[in-house]
């Protein structure tokens, strides 16, 4: 064999070798890096949708830090129908601030297709002068409770009335009212 030829064919064998190597080692190495880069650009999608979510529960968590103390107060807004202690401390409390007798029974009310929360109905028999009877009326309407006014009615007191029992501590142009209001609850 001449030289020329000892040339091509070592020149052939490792050029074969060179391609078993590239197909056998490089290629799958390439083929390995392009599957790694789209598995990791497959991760980086899911990391940011999971940054969005993320932000998303943030937020949600800091809409509901700010609406909570408005969530209490609403809580706070219904009487316990079984018990209602704290209105009836309300009632007597704001009475006696202003200088009013106030009895207070329970009363029946007709049910409305409408109302959406449960409720319990009382008869205030007011007596008191006008102005302290007006105030307590606007203390009602204030209250920390959902209370609504069903009817309303007041008279003057006459000077035959302030002699009977229950009337002594009162004078004349005091009021003696009758009013029904619906007290929502939980």
């Amino acid at each position: 064999m001449n030289a020329k030829k000892q040339i091509i064919l070592f020149s052939g064998v490792c050029l074969a070798i060179s391609l078993i190597l590239i197909f056998s080692f490089i290629a799958p190495l390439i083929i390995g890096i392009k599957n790694s880069s789209l598995e990791l650009i497959d991760i980086e999608k899911e990391l940011s949708i999971i940054h969005e979510k993320a932000g998303g529960i943030n937020d949600t968590k800091e809409i509901c830090d700010a609406i909570s103390p408005d969530l209490e107060r609403s809580e706070n807004l219904f009487v316990n129908l079984e018990v209602p202690v704290s209105l009836m401390e309300f009632l007597e409390n704001n009475a006696d601030n202003l200088s009013l007798s106030v009895k207070t029974s329970p009363v029946f009310l007709k049910e409305v297709k409408d109302d959406i929360w449960d409720f319990v109905g009382f008869r205030l028999t007011i007596t008191g002068s006008y102005d302290n009877f007006m105030r307590f009326i606007e203390k009602i309407e204030s209250a920390p409770f959902l209370t609504e006014i069903q009817e309303l009615s007041a008279r003057t007191l006459t000077s035959s009335e302030l002699g009977i029992d229950g009337y002594e501590a009162f004078s004349l142009g005091d009021v003696s009212a009758s009013l029904t209001i619906k007290v929502f609850g939980k």
